[in-house]
């Protein structure tokens, strides 16, 4: 019982170690706040529940409005600060697609970057990739994004804008 419980101690000390980096909030510059705008990204600055701003990240939606004049979210795409620099593309997505199919991040014509299933709830599915130095790049340099998935035997492609993406990703720093 003692072992299994060192065990445990020590195994919950090496995942603290392994994941409070990945999400521990980089700097940010000091004047951007929520609301602001780059180009066709906007900054979110969440507050904790006794009101201390967390470092903004950076979202864009796509609507669509139905026949019916109801509004509904089709995608909505952000960029999270993490540890040392790094960022997280999130894509989420609605329900109701093959997560056996794969989730794929593609910039222009170039080569797609897999994403991965984090969770689904009731408002839809989140997929997430690590920004390398290689997919900023292409962020960057890019024109229009898109995120495709599966849809029972066919592919679907949600566009997102790349406009403003680079001042969006600046002010990140």
């Amino acid at each position: 019982m003692a072992i299994t419980l060192n065990i445990r101690r020590c195994l919950l000390g090496v995942c603290a170690m392994i994941l409070v980096p990945l999400f521990t909030p980089s700097a940010y510059a000091a004047d951007v706040k929520s609301g602001d705008t780059f180009g066709d990204w906007l900054a979110d600055c969440p507050k904790t529940a006794d009101g201390k701003t967390l470092p903004c990240r950076m979202v864009q939606v796509q609507n669509n409005k139905l026949a019916n004049g109801k509004t509904v979210k089709i995608i909505k795409t952000a960029i999270i600060p993490l540890s040392k620099g790094r960022k997280l593309f999130l894509g989420h997505l609605p329900l109701g697609y093959f997560v056996l199919g794969g989730v794929a991040l593609s910039i222009d014509e170039g080569e797609p970057t897999q994403m991965a299933l984090q969770r689904c709830i009731p408002q839809g599915c989140e997929t997430a990739a690590e920004i390398t130095p290689q997919l900023e790049a292409a962020l960057r340099k890019g024109k229009a994004g898109k995120i495709r998935f599966r849809l029972g035997q066919k592919h679907a492609y949600l566009p997102f804008s790349l406009t403003g993406i680079s001042k969006a990703l600046d002010a990140m720093k």
